[in-house]
């Protein structure tokens, strides 16, 4: 499981700059759209004008899954089931009058996952000395945004409070606080 955790997070390493470069196009109009996909008991915190510059244009946050086409969506949820395999995480668009914006990623556990060093080795990454938060940084070179974070569950994970959080040049975009159980 540890293997494939770490295959998965070495694919999305080196694909996030070229997501991030090359911005899909948002979901289709089926998919709702409240400049952000909120539910009930996940927590929300993500600002239309992130700083000076910087424009949030869409957001969402859920189970990943895949679609027909072989892209895959969001799909909104109240709670984050623990199931093994299961992706959950966030897409975000955003856009500035800037030619590059640098982009910040921390992920919180509820507890400690002492294997996070091992997992993701070699990967440009930072861990709290605690292991409880991953911190991960890049830079887009264009004015437009299309950053996606996903994770999936290993039957060894923790349930409790989770929190994601994005920061653009410095400031926090978005913040997604939700319960894994």
């Amino acid at each position: 499981m540890i293997l494939i955790r770490l295959f998965c997070l070495i694919f999305l390493m080196l694909s996030l700059p070229v997501m991030a470069q090359n911005p899909e196009v948002p979901p289709s109009k089926n998919v709702k759209k409240s400049k952000g996909i909120e539910s009930k008991k996940i927590k929300y915190q993500c600002g239309k004008k992130v700083s000076p510059n910087i424009i949030m244009d869409e957001w969402f946050f859920g189970i990943r899954h895949k679609v027909g086409d072989g892209r895959y969506r969001y799909t909104p949820v109240d709670e984050v089931p623990l199931k093994t395999g299961q992706d959950y995480g966030f897409r975000v668009w955003a856009h500035s009058d800037k030619k590059k914006i640098y982009w910040k990623y921390e992920y919180e556990l509820p507890e400690p996952y002492a294997n996070w060093p091992k997992v993701l080795k070699g990967l440009k990454v930072k861990f709290s000395e605690n292991n409880k938060i991953a911190t991960f940084k890049g830079v887009v070179k264009n004015s437009k945004l299309y950053l996606e974070e996903f994770w999936f569950f290993l039957k060894d994970d923790a349930k409790g409070m989770s929190r994601m959080t994005l920061y653009l040049d410095g400031y926090r975009a978005c913040e997604f606080i939700f319960e894994v159980k």
